[in-house]
């Protein structure tokens, strides 16, 4: 069972670095992005129907680069990975009778908070509740 939690922790790290090469691209991309500048003839819709020039101006949309299409692609089907391993993590914990230790493991491994966070969250230091996982892992 710890496996899968373990698992959850470093699906979560790879998928958030995953999303970071995605916006790194999309950022050179914008760097490479073309600044266009246009004018058209119209008028107001209202009288008198004065006709004069409009400048439209604005940044060349571009289709999205055959890279950051695989990336998503590869990032949709880790995300669908964890939702799977979420559930089975879930699936086990409805097992555990301790009410306490299942959000203790839900916290940490599933939200993915540090043990600071988890201490104040159930009301007890970071320590006291790192050790309580630990004895349920030992006497598991």
């Amino acid at each position: 069972m710890k496996d899968i939690l373990l698992k959850c922790i470093d699906m979560k790290k790879e998928i958030a670095d995953l999303e970071n090469r995605i916006q790194n691209l999309k950022d050179k991309e914008a760097d490479n992005s073309k600044f266009v500048r246009d004018s058209v003839r119209g008028s107001s819709n209202s009288f008198p129907y004065i006709s004069r020039s409009i400048i439209i101006e604005g940044i060349e949309e571009k289709k999205e680069s055959k890279k950051i299409v695989k990336y998503k692609k590869i990032l949709k089907e880790k995300k669908d990975k964890l939702l799977d391993l979420i559930i089975e993590a879930e699936e086990y914990l409805k097992n555990i009778d301790n009410p306490r230790i299942r959000q203790i493991i839900r916290y940490k491994y599933i939200d993915g908070k540090n043990w600071v966070q988890i201490g104040h969250l159930m009301n007890t230091s970071a320590d006291a509740a790192r050790m309580e996982l630990k004895r349920y892992f030992e006497n598991f």
